[in-house]
């Protein structure tokens, strides 16, 4: 079987865009979550979010951030356009709204045309020069972490040598909407894990990884950030809005996806958690966790950047894949920003609050959860 590697990242994202300022703001512990500045929200009683600022053009806000993402990560891996044509390259777009915004503009009079999420994935691979079709993954905050699941299939399957896998979502009022008639938004800030958390904030972003298949990319002389070595995906068909309390789902995710790596749950050195600030969600996960790690738990560390970044719907597999990559590839877990005092049934385990840590990251879980009762769990290795 072959082995999947990861040779180019590009993030657009709420505290930096391109790899470089995104890591700075999460290595000091930075948040971008602020009140609105384009969306009217005057109406709920939530009024945090985590825009991207550095791109302020609302028209075609969804495949600009996708383009810019991948641009970056393509430049990363020393892809150039010229060449990708000569080459078996796959693209994978995850997103739970596409260019919703772009419906909301249209159906508002403000522009002529909205696209929908395979779209994106068409003029993508226009831009780039890709001469095959591409895949579009919607299943709601689970969309992009499942596309990087087909992805390492491609690669282990020898069907791509490189797979560009992206991930994007925009904030738009619609999807604030949503959010908010579900009861899940927090009326003050993010917190995950924290006894006092009351809800999530929602954000916006892209990110991309260049997903290529090892013997390809030691033959281009590239840099290699890791491996992606592992991925599971479940089902709860519980409830459409709530976790399953047991957390059987979540638990068979991680399970499935520590096998598909060959990694025992010991020899994990970071969970990036899905962490989004709600009640239930943080319990349900921090249950599976309990359930998978067990005595280790006090000894991993555990943390989610969703009160950086915000929860960026379908974009954040990728987007925390790209974290992945850079904490394995700097040797740093990350911090929960805003976590001040954990759940006491949970207390023991190893969060990591108010500062990161400088410590070698040999493997990585990292678990994506969605409403509906849909899980994805992908794990990586260091090269």
């Amino acid at each position: 079987m072959n082995e999947c590697v990861i040779t180019g990242v590009g993030i657009v994202s709420a505290i930096g865009v391109g790899k470089e300022k995104f890591w700075e703001s999460v290595v000091n512990n930075r948040s971008g979550i602020q009140d609105s500045t384009f969306l009217d929200l005057s109406k709920y009683n939530c009024k945090k979010v985590a825009e991207v600022k550095e791109i302020v053009d609302k028209s075609d806000r969804g495949y600009k951030f996708l383009k810019t993402a991948v641009e970056e990560a393509i430049s990363d891996a020393k892809l150039f356009t010229s060449d990708i044509s000569k080459q078996k390259v796959k693209v994978i777009i995850g997103s739970a709204h596409g260019s919703l915004i772009d419906w909301e503009n249209w159906y508002r009079k403000e522009t002529e045309k909205f696209f929908a999420i395979e779209e994106l994935g068409f003029r993508l691979n226009k831009e780039f020069n890709i001469n095959s079709l591409p895949l579009c993954v919607s299943t709601a905050c689970t969309s992009s972490t499942i596309a990087l699941g087909l992805g390492l299939n491609m690669i282990r399957e020898e069907l791509a040598d490189i797979v560009i896998v992206a991930g994007v979502d925009v904030l738009t009022e619609f999807v604030f909407a949503g959010f908010h008639s579900l009861r899940a938004l927090s009326s003050t800030f993010c917190r995950p894990f924290d006894k006092t958390r009351d809800g999530l904030v929602l954000g916006e972003g892209a990110a991309a990884v260049v997903l290529e298949n090892y013997d390809h990319a030691k033959k281009r002389n590239v840099e290699i950030y890791c491996k992606l070595q592992g991925f599971a995906t479940t089902s709860d068909a519980k409830n459409f809005t709530a976790p399953d309390f047991g957390a059987d789902g979540i638990y068979r995710c991680v399970v499935n996806a520590l096998s598909d790596a060959k990694v025992e749950p010991k020899d994990v050195s970071y969970i990036n958690a899905h962490g989004t600030g709600t009640l239930y969600n943080d319990k349900a996960e921090c249950v599976a966790y309990k359930k998978v790690f067990q005595q280790y738990m006090s000894s991993i560390p555990i943390s989610s950047i969703k009160s950086m970044v915000g929860h960026t719907s379908g974009a954040c597999g990728v987007i925390e894949s790209v974290l992945c990559c850079l904490c394995i590839k700097h040797s740093f877990v990350p911090a929960t920003f805003g976590l001040q005092t954990p759940e006491e049934e949970f207390s023991y385990f190893n969060f990591v609050s108010v500062y990161g840590r400088e410590q070698e990251v040999k493997f990585v879980v990292s678990t994506n959860l969605a409403f509906g009762g849909s899980n994805a769990c992908v794990v990586f290795g260091k090269k």
